[in-house]
Order: structure tokens, then sequence, then C-alpha cells
């Protein structure tokens, strides 16, 4: 595998070890190269098992795709839009960053499996599943969540549905949860669906799992039993992107779990600190988040990492959750939000973008973003939705915000005399 190893240390190849290694379902059963890949697949879990796709010719063109010196980039672009953007906007992305992991051996912690897999697929133009090579992020158990955070979708989680419903307006297309087309979100976690996962259970890595809040989706208890009588599920790590604020479930107890699997990382969504996450993310608790935190650090095969959403109210004081994390050892991923557009952090004025760009110095792409022009209508439009959403909740955004008051002052008075 010299060759490819030249090729990737050279950047010749436009490479993601994903579809060699990844199965992704969206909230409508739709199978994908990752999450960021919105283009048309032909396939579904409804027809579509996880054996067949892993082994179908999309993934083959794609796989063929990342392993050529002259790719069609129409081609990637159109099917691995988002990472493409994101190396056209910051030239940064997931892709480059897996990249990386595998020259420095880290990748998944299974950089020779993967390296056996593109060496198959070099000489027979295809591939066949090896035990714990897959690792499966699969939106299945539809968007249930127990928080209502300000930046999140209708369609990621059934509490900003009900939430965005109250508001007199519908300030971005991303918040509006009358588009049935965007609300196409689906359960699709009966018996079929469960015993297809458990028929590969010995060629499973792991599961990502993603509601909503999986931690309040009762199935997925359903797929975490059938996992423990398949036998396999002692090679088996479990990764959740949870909010982690409840583990306790009718008649299930989250901790109960833990001694049957191999591995349990604990991807916690939290974006700020102290008061102005619970902002962000509502119906958060930072006392209780951070007694959980705590907590599931101190199991022996549990890893806890953070994950955040960089966004307009976050990249306020996201800084200071660096601190906080740093402080307790806990590794922390981040990426900038884009959509809902309003709240992008461009949108801040340009004096607190200013002020905040010394304190990400180390983080380049935030600064990038920051950099960014603003349109105060944008601004205005953005600081009157957080403002109905703390008619709901009896929130304040100038207690927890009071800088923003006077830029909105002069934004709105300036459009009034317009």
């Amino acid at each position: 595998m010299s060759e490819f190893i030249k090729q990737l240390e050279n950047d010749d190849i436009w490479f993601c070890p994903l579809p060699f290694t990844h199965i992704y379902s969206s909230l409508s059963g739709r199978y994908a190269p990752c999450y960021d890949a919105p283009a048309k697949t032909g396939h579904n879990m409804k027809d579509t098992t996880i054996q067949e796709w892993y082994t179908s010719d999309y993934q083959n063109k794609l796989r063929s795709q990342m392993l050529s010196t002259n790719p069609d980039k129409k081609y990637l672009s159109e099917h691995c839009a988002g990472c493409w953007k994101q190396e056209k906007k910051y030239n940064r992305s997931d892709r480059m960053k897996y990249r990386e992991q595998i020259l420095s051996g880290k990748f998944d912690s299974k950089v020779p499996e993967l390296l056996r897999l593109v060496d198959q697929f070099k000489q027979n133009g295809e591939v066949k599943l090896e035990k714990r090579v897959l690792d499966l992020k699969m939106k299945m158990f539809g968007n249930a969540c127990n928080l209502d955070c300000y930046m999140c979708t209708p369609r990621s989680a059934s509490t900003r549905t009900a939430s965005l419903k109250k508001l007199k307006n519908v300030y971005d297309p991303d918040l509006d949860p009358y588009d049935i087309p965007r609300m196409n979100t689906e359960r699709l976690d009966d018996e079929k669906y469960l015993n297809d996962i458990a028929s590969v259970a010995e060629y499973i890595a792991s599961i990502k799992l993603i509601g909503g809040e999986p931690l309040v989706m009762k199935n997925h208890y359903k797929l975490l039993d059938k996992l423990v009588e398949s036998g396999h599920s002692n090679g088996i790590s479990l990764i959740y992107k949870t909010n982690l604020s409840v583990f306790d479930l009718e008649d299930h107890n989250f901790l109960d779990y833990l001694p049957h699997f191999r591995e349990f990382v604990m991807k916690t969504s939290i974006d700020s600190y102290g008061k102005h996450n619970d902002y962000c993310r509502k119906k958060s608790n930072w006392e209780e988040l951070d007694f959980n935190l705590r907590l599931m650090k101190s199991k022996k095969n549990v890893r806890v990492n953070v994950h955040s959403v960089v966004s307009f109210l976050s990249v306020l004081k996201f800084y200071k959750l660096q601190e906080y994390l740093r402080h307790q050892n806990i590794d922390n991923t981040y990426y900038i939000l884009e959509y809902p557009s309003i709240l992008n952090v461009k949108n801040l004025p340009k004096e607190i973008k200013e002020e905040l760009i010394p304190k990400y110095r180390n983080y380049p792409n935030i600064v990038e973003a920051l950099k960014k022009d603003w349109d105060m209508l944008e601004f205005v439009k953005t600081i009157e939705y957080i403002q109905e959403l703390d008619n709901l909740h009896n929130d304040n955004l100038w207690d927890i915000y009071p800088e923003l008051k006077p830029y909105y002052e002069k934004a709105k008075g300036d459009l009034i005399c317009s």
C-alpha cells in the first residue's frame, strides 16, 4: 500500500475512508456516504439491507472516484457536497481530518483494516465485509428530544417542531415547521430493521446513535438487547450523540448496559458554558450536565468528549467552554453552523466579532467565519427570532447577552429610518 500512502501524503487523490468503513442512513431512511452528502443514492433502509448498500454499485463508483488521480470533480462535488463546500470556504473539512488521521495511524483505531479494504478494492473493484470494520451511523429511531435548542431545526428534534409552530413568524426556511419536504422524518425501528443490524453484528466495530436524543428513544434499548443476545456486543463500541441529561427511561436504565459492550463514547452536545449553554440549549441544566459528565468519566469503559455547534450565540462564550474542558481534560470537536443561515456567526456586529477574533486565534476556521461581512437586516431578524423564543421559555436575551442590546437598538432604529 506504499503507493496509496504516498498519494495521501501528496494529496494526489480526493480520498475519504467513509465509503469503506461507514454505514449512514438519514431520518428518512436514505442511505448516503455520510451525514453531509445530500445527493440521491437510490438506496433506502426500506428496500436495501446493510450488506446490499455496502456492496452496491453506488458505493463502488464513489470508492473508485476517491482512488482516482483524475476524478470526476462534478460527481464528487455533488455526492460529497458537504466536504467539498467546506474545503472551498474554509480549506478544512472532515475528509481532510480523516486523511490526517490515516497518515498518523489513528483513524478509528483500525488503519490496517482500512488499508486491507482499499487494497482489496484496487485489486477486485469491490469489497467484502470483514469482522469489526463497520461503523454504523443510523438515524432510524426518529427525532424525539427532551431539549429545545435554539439553533436546531424542526426536522432534527420533535421539541423544535412544537415550539416553532407557536411562533408568529418563520424567520428562516430551515426553521419552518410546516415545510413538509424538509420534515421527511420517519421511525424505521421495528423488528425488520433491528434484525438487519443484528445480522451484521460480527462485522460492526461501532454504532453511532443519533436523534433527537437517543437516550429518550425506547426502541434504541431494544437494539441494545438484540446485540447483547447476538453474542457479539462485547466487540462493539457504542457512540452516542447525546445531551447527557437523562439515563432512565421507563423500565430501562442506560447505565445497566455498560458491562455488555466493549466501549461507550459519549459525544456530549455542549455549546457554551454555564447559564449561556442553558440558554442556547433550552431545558438543559448546567449543574446536572457537569455532574453527569464527571459520572461518565469515572466509568472504566466510557470515553467522554464534547461536540459543539459554533453559532450566533454560542460563539460569544465558546472560549469559556474550551477553558472548562481543558481543566476537565475532556476533548472537544466542533463545527461552524451554516444553516439556519440567520444563526451563522457572521451575523454578529462587526465590533463584537473583532473582540472575539483574538480569543479564537488557535481556531482559524472560526476566525475566518467571524471575518465575513454581516447583514444588518439578518442581525435584526436573528434577535427577534430569539426574543420570540424567550416568550415561550420565560427567558430574557438581554439578561444573558447584554452586549447585544445596544447594537440591536441601533440597527432597529436605522431600519425604521430607512
